[in-house]
């Protein structure tokens, strides 16, 4: 089976209490893929709204230092697996929050959590895929 990891790097702005996306790391096998957004892209634009739902409920609401760990989480209607996923936020500091979210095993496509205007906007994503466990 193909082994595909899934790293999410966020900030904060503790003003407006907005995530942005810094940096997705996929890694597949002896490759990885890394994307990084300059300016930090808003959370909400990146990811599709289910994604982005499931996200902030795992997030943290404070400022301070938290761990969430989540066995895992299905987009059954994206046919997309998403297991062993771990939330660790730092404490703000000058204003701003950083977090990673970090998928031990990603099963289905990982641009079906993108959204199609990021997509769009890209141009290029490589396809990064495995064997989905809800259709078989």
């Amino acid at each position: 089976m193909t082994d595909l990891k899934l790293t999410i790097k966020l900030k904060r702005d503790l003003d407006s209490g907005d995530w942005f996306v810094d940096r997705i790391d996929a890694k597949l096998e002896r490759m990885q893929f890394s994307t990084r957004f300059t300016p930090a892209y808003p959370l909400h634009l990146a990811f599709r709204p289910e994604v982005v739902e499931t996200m902030q409920a795992h997030l943290p609401i404070y400022p301070a230092h938290s761990v969430a760990a989540i066995d895992e989480i299905h987009f059954r209607q994206m046919d997309l697996s998403l297991l062993g996923v771990r939330v660790i936020a730092q404490k703000a500091l000058a204003g701003m929050q950083s977090a990673v979210i970090s998928v031990l095993h990603v099963v289905g496509s990982v641009q079906k959590i993108l959204s199609d205007r990021l997509i769009a906007e890209a141009g290029f994503l490589p396809n990064l895929s495995t064997q989905s466990s809800l259709n078989g």
